[in-house]
């Protein structure tokens, strides 16, 4: 298993430096802030 082969999904919890060091190193990231999906029910 190659973690680089899946796509990560941060909640809003996660800094958007670190989405953006991920994003540095090739990680596809999906950020829910960035997707205006934040505080939403996780069910």
């Amino acid at each position: 298993m190659i973690l680089k082969d899946y796509s990560l999904l941060t909640d809003e919890n996660i800094h958007s430096k670190i989405v953006e060091h991920l994003r540095s190193k090739n990680f596809a990231v999906f950020d829910i802030k960035e997707q205006n999906l934040q505080g939403i029910s996780d069910k």
